[in-house]
């Protein structure tokens, strides 16, 4: 009963909704992977860090420094993914944590200025 109605549905509503209904049904048995739509494929999940936990040899900048700079920008009222964000950008700091030795977050906890 309940397929005779989804089939009259199906003919009612036409090729857009089949494929909808479609989807659905595969939701249901758990077959659908998001991502590509004709392919195995996911994209990139996300990007991969350095091995090494050391600043590389190109980044002048001191520890000190670093923590000033984003003490500044937080002052400023960026948050701490702002704060990464510029650094990287206007700063060439790739990794605040490898050249700190902390995480931005860590450094405004103990200057008091965490959001």
């Amino acid at each position: 009963l309940a397929q005779a109605i989804l089939a009259q549905a199906v003919l009612a509503l036409g090729p857009y909704w089949c494929g909808l209904l479609g989807v659905a049904a595969r939701l249901e048995r758990g077959s659908v992977a998001m991502g590509r739509m004709y392919g195995k494929g996911k994209g990139m999940s996300s990007s991969a860090l350095p091995y090494r936990r050391k600043p590389p040899s190109w980044v002048k900048m001191k520890p000190e420094d670093v923590c000033d700079h984003i003490c500044k920008l937080a002052k400023k009222g960026l948050a701490p993914s702002q704060i990464g964000v510029t650094l990287r950008d206007s700063f060439g700091i790739p990794q605040v944590g490898n050249v700190t030795g902390s995480k931005i977050l860590r450094i405004l906890k103990t200057n008091g200025l965490a959001p």
